[in-house]
């Protein structure tokens, strides 16, 4: 592999580039567009991409973690409009979601994501630290795959994440 292509191979939508960035971008290294316009070229050898969208950085990394020590490819949004944007230009396999976000929450990213064909049956967790009988009411309507606490002990939301990821890989 050559030198620049280490790394992550990303796609910008606006100038139709493709590079290799080390880390993390915040835009394309080509045309400046931001992070929302960028998507991770598809994953190799069988690995899942999971969207995983949350406000709270600590818990994206926590949760990131578990997903990429599970095999999976993490794709990151910090609020649920740039989740939005990178569902769709990413085609994730599960989603992992947080509810309480600003811009768009995490029910209303989820019925935006249930009325469109292409996502109307991708897995979706719900992940909050709270436990709100009426929100988890509503997220079983819209057809989650699993409702998780972040403050769960790293072992069960690891089991619970491996569950969802072991039945995409069973398909």
């Amino acid at each position: 592999m050559a030198e620049e292509e280490t790394g992550q191979q990303y796609a910008c939508w606006k100038c139709e580039k493709t590079f290799w960035a080390a880390s993390e971008l915040g835009s394309c290294s080509h045309c400046g567009a931001p992070a929302s316009a960028l998507s991770l070229v598809a994953p190799t050898d069988g690995e899942l991409r999971v969207l995983l969208v949350d406000d709270a950085l600590i818990a994206r990394k926590k949760i990131g973690g578990i997903l990429k020590s599970l095999g999976c490819q993490v794709v990151e949004a910090g609020d649920g409009e740039q989740g939005m944007a990178l569902a769709a230009g990413n085609d994730p396999d599960l989603i992992v979601l947080d509810i309480h976000m600003p811009k768009v929450d995490g029910l209303q990213m989820l019925k935006a994501l249930r009325g469109m064909e292409r996502f109307a049956s991708t897995p979706v967790v719900m992940l909050t630290g709270e436990a709100d009988a009426q929100i988890v009411a509503q997220a079983l309507q819209l057809k989650i795959s699993d409702y998780i606490r972040k403050d769960d002990p790293i072992e069960s939301l690891k089991a619970r994440l491996r569950k969802q990821i072991d039945k995409l890989k069973a398909k």
